[in-house]
């Protein structure tokens, strides 16, 4: 069953100055509350762009990227999820998530790259990967507190119905 491998943040008293913006600002947490419609509670990039509330990779994806040199501890690709046993860059826009007992997720475009992950993996990006997708992009429907290792279900549209 798929699950939480890590979750990390910017914390708005972090922001990026100077050689910082070479790399991603990430602190790895245990538990976070989502918010609906805004992101993860405290951090810096939550509430600015209702399509772009979280960032989330495929544990498996980064386990390949990691053979090839890439840097890919928790948050080095700007993420704020990890989900371990979910094909990420399979999910479509408009499937949700639930992630453990509470909170709800919507996704609502792939992710692509930017000069930032270049800058902060120290290394080029060839452009057909970027083009593939980096992860995909979510925002909070349902509110609630995350914590690594809870479950995550891929909500069928049929369930979603039922519920209302």
């Amino acid at each position: 069953m798929a699950h939480i491998y890590s979750i990390t943040y910017q914390p708005v008293d972090q922001p990026y100055e100077g050689e910082r913006f070479s790399a991603f600002i990430r602190v790895p947490v245990e538990e976070a509350r989502l918010i609906a419609g805004h992101g993860i509670e405290g951090d810096a990039k939550a509430g600015r762009n209702p399509r772009r509330q979280l960032n989330l990779l495929s544990y498996e994806w980064l386990e390949e990227l990691r053979q090839q040199g890439y840097q890919t501890e928790p948050g080095a690709f700007g993420e704020q999820l990890i989900i371990r046993g979910l094909d990420v860059l399979a999910l479509q826009t408009g499937e949700r998530l639930r992630l453990g007992g509470e909170a709800c997720i919507e996704i609502t475009k792939p992710r692509t790259g930017c000069t930032r992950l270049e800058a902060a993996q120290g290394i080029s990006i060839p452009k057909e990967a970027l083009k593939a997708g980096i992860g995909v992009l979510a925002t909070v429907i349902t509110s609630g507190v995350i914590r690594v290792g809870d479950t995550v279900e891929v909500v069928r549209q049929e369930d979603r119905l039922a519920a209302l």
